[in-house]
């Protein structure tokens, strides 16, 4: 056997079981069920709120499409405000590494820590 047929045949073979094995995991991605979650903490807490989905972060950065910020109220059952204001970096960061953490507006002396975790379930 010459040496082109014997790499010819080698990489067929391992195409073949490359394409296989990846065959294999799209089939098992298709069968198992998972969900994205978004979770957050705000610190210090006297009632602000964040209602958020994994759709919310989508539309967010969606609508960042030319502009700075995206303001997001928090201020929940609070008497009074607090607003987040959403980057495209930050929408990015908590995409990419399941976590982003931000600072609320200053409203009525203080502000508050805003953690929000992304998690595949």
């Amino acid at each position: 056997m010459k040496r082109r047929e014997a790499l010819t045949g080698l990489g067929a073979m391992a195409l073949a079981f490359m394409g296989s094995s990846l065959l294999s995991s799209q089939a098992k991605a298709e069968t198992e069920e998972s969900s994205l979650t978004l979770t957050n903490e705000i610190g210090t807490n006297h009632g602000h709120s964040l209602e958020m989905t994994p759709g919310d972060l989508i539309a967010i950065l969606r609508e960042l499409n030319g502009q700075e910020v995206v303001e997001v109220d928090i201020q929940g059952f609070s008497r009074h405000p607090h607003t987040i204001f959403f980057t495209e970096a930050e929408v990015l960061e908590v995409l990419k590494t399941g976590q982003v953490s931000m600072l609320s507006s200053r409203d009525f002396g203080h502000t508050h820590e805003v953690i929000i975790n992304l998690a595949v379930e």
